[in-house]
């Protein structure tokens, strides 16, 4: 019976001891090549360490050199001045400020003061010393949320599930943004000041958005009309109703054709007016912050301040770029000649046989 128990099999034993030597044998390549590795960006590292060690005078020279040539320089520039107005425009005004920015900056490009001069209603000299103008548009995520709302108000109810805040974030226009940043570089620190009343008169002067300011005046002096109207009949209502309740409370025993309600729904409905009449309260006060935002084509949030700053940006200054790129050409130099050193001794393996 004893011959007929299954007995192990060497095949077995011999593959599942194959099977451990290969995956150790993995293994050890595996961490070998990981030490080639480390072995490599070692010498490399070491390399480029004693490949500064050994040129570390020249490049200093190099530094020093550059450093000192770039104060000279440095000093001999003009000295160049920045100044900076938010304005607020009014009646999609600010496509037409972009674009009268856009048209001051290519005058200063083109180098032509007379054309400056006449658009900014100051002198050539006062013109020549303009370096650039620039416009940026910027929004807070409150603002863009009220504008949101008011979008949304627009649309019906199964496109407003669709239409997501996100969505309207990454479609909205810089420039419908409420409020712009005008930028002057200029020679003069006194300039900006004096060409900011012809930027703002510019857009002022415009005949179209006139109209629309002067319809926008008497749109709120009708709303406002309309408010203090039903603010009055309001208030001659309420008195109506204080008559009617002091009427039925002293003669609770006699009808009257004048009762309003009963007691109960008398006292909600003196709340409700009263209530009507705070709503319509703070719609005349947010009337009245209308009228003063939109008095102007363009209200001036921060104006040029009378003398401009200096701009001094320690990355584009000569004292950094002149030491910066003399080190590189003294790297890239000694750099070749190592290469070429290489070369000359360089024997292919063929030759060495």
């Amino acid at each position: 019976m004893s011959k007929n128990l299954p007995q192990p099999q060497q095949s077995e034993e011999v593959d599942l001891g194959q099977l451990f030597k290969l995956i150790g044998n993995m293994f050890d390549r595996f961490f070998k090549f990981i030490g080639m590795i480390f072995g490599m960006v070692f010498q490399l590292l070491m390399g480029v360490i004693l490949f500064f060690h050994k040129h570390f005078l020249k490049f200093a020279i190099a530094g020093v050199l550059g450093l000192l040539l770039g104060f000279y320089l440095e000093k001999e520039k003009p000295q160049l001045y920045y100044s900076r107005m938010v304005v607020e425009p009014n009646f999609e005004s600010s496509k037409q400020l972009h674009n009268n920015i856009y048209f001051y900056n290519e005058l200063v490009k083109d180098n032509d003061s007379i054309s400056l001069a006449n658009a900014l209603n100051i002198s050539t000299s006062e013109a020549s010393k303009l370096q650039g103008f620039s416009i940026k548009s910027f929004s807070s995520k409150n603002e863009l949320r009220l504008r949101y709302n008011e979008f949304l108000k627009q649309l019906d109810s199964a496109a407003q599930v669709d239409f997501t805040f996100t969505t309207y974030s990454k479609n909205f226009i810089g420039i419908n943004s409420r409020y712009h940043s005008i930028i002057c570089e200029t020679l003069d620190n006194l300039v900006p000041k004096k060409v900011e009343q012809a930027i703002i008169g510019a857009i002022s002067k415009n005949e179209y958005f006139n109209l629309q300011m002067e319809i926008n005046e008497k749109n709120i002096d009708l709303q406002d009309n309309i408010y203090k109207k039903q603010l009055k009949e309001l208030d001659s209502l309420h008195l109506l109703y204080k008559k009617v309740m002091i009427v039925s409370a002293n003669n609770p025993n006699k009808g009257t054709n004048i009762n309003l309600a009963d007691e109960k729904q008398g006292i909600n409905s003196e709340l409700d007016l009263i209530e009507l009449r705070y709503e319509l309260k703070d719609k005349l006060v947010l009337l009245n912050k209308e009228r003063a935002r939109t008095n102007k084509i363009i209200n001036v949030i921060s104006a040029f301040p009378t003398k401009s700053i200096e701009l001094y940006e320690p990355y584009y200054s000569l004292k950094f770029i002149i030491p910066a790129f003399l080190i590189l050409v003294v790297f890239l130099v000694l750099v070749l000649i190592e290469i070429n050193k290489y070369l000359k001794n360089y024997k292919p393996k063929t030759e060495t046989k």
